[in-house]
């Protein structure tokens, strides 16, 4: 059988002019896309599914390979202007086939990525396991090398719907991030209008459920 998605990267000049367009691997879906000053290209997306040819996907610097169909699988890539491969890394989270996605990528000053993934349950970035019933941060540099982690979020023993980040930018100063804070079923904390909401240890108490929260984060 035939893949159902497959994720593409293409490429625009500044007038709109189609110039180039990639695509790669099956059970694949692109979901951010980011550009630094030397116009070199990060893309970020989960893979992975059960029908032929969805276990891979290769960027041009070899195949990465979603070996176990009951964990969840996502990349990073990056991309030269043209479109040719400079190095791409995968990560995985064995809680789930859906414990792990990515939502959102940003490029700083000095050419890393810093990506933002729902996290439900483990996964390693680089710099050991981390866990999170919310959502995980992670940072890297020029070359894909991992720089630092972190995961938050609602208590392990509840499930909070909606909960997490829905924007990411970056500066040389480090990453901002905007989300919100969802619906709270299982023995969560509640606030009188929503759910209480932990970050770095610090109780955030939203006026209702669906407020958004700024968290700014070092480089």
């Amino acid at each position: 059988m035939t893949p159902h998605v497959a994720a593409f990267v293409a490429k625009f000049n500044s007038a709109g002019t189609y110039e180039w367009a990639n695509q790669y691997g099956g059970g694949a879906a692109a979901t951010g896309v980011a550009v630094d000053a030397c116009d070199n290209i990060f893309v970020t997306g989960d893979f992975g599914g059960t029908e032929t040819g969805e276990s891979t996907i290769n960027f041009g610097t070899g195949a990465l390979s979603a070996s176990n169909p009951d964990a969840a699988y996502v990349f990073l890539a990056k991309l030269g202007p043209a479109g040719g491969a400079a190095w791409s890394t995968q990560f995985d989270s064995p809680s789930g086939a859906s414990a792990l996605s990515t939502s959102g990528i940003a490029v700083d000053g000095a050419g890393g990525p810093t990506v933002t993934y729902g996290l439900g349950g483990a996964a390693n970035f680089g710099g050991g396991s981390i866990a999170s019933q919310g959502f995980a941060i992670a940072s890297f540099d020029a070359n894909g090398t991992y720089r630092w982690a972190y995961a938050d979020g609602p208590p392990t023993t509840a499930a909070q719907s909606g909960t997490g980040f829905q924007g990411i930018a970056a500066s040389a100063r480090g990453a901002v991030v905007v989300g919100s804070v969802g619906t709270c079923t299982g023995s969560c904390s509640t606030s009188p209008n929503g759910t209480t909401f932990v970050l770095d240890g610090e109780t955030l108490i939203p006026v209702s459920a669906g407020d958004l929260f700024i968290a700014s984060f070092a480089p």
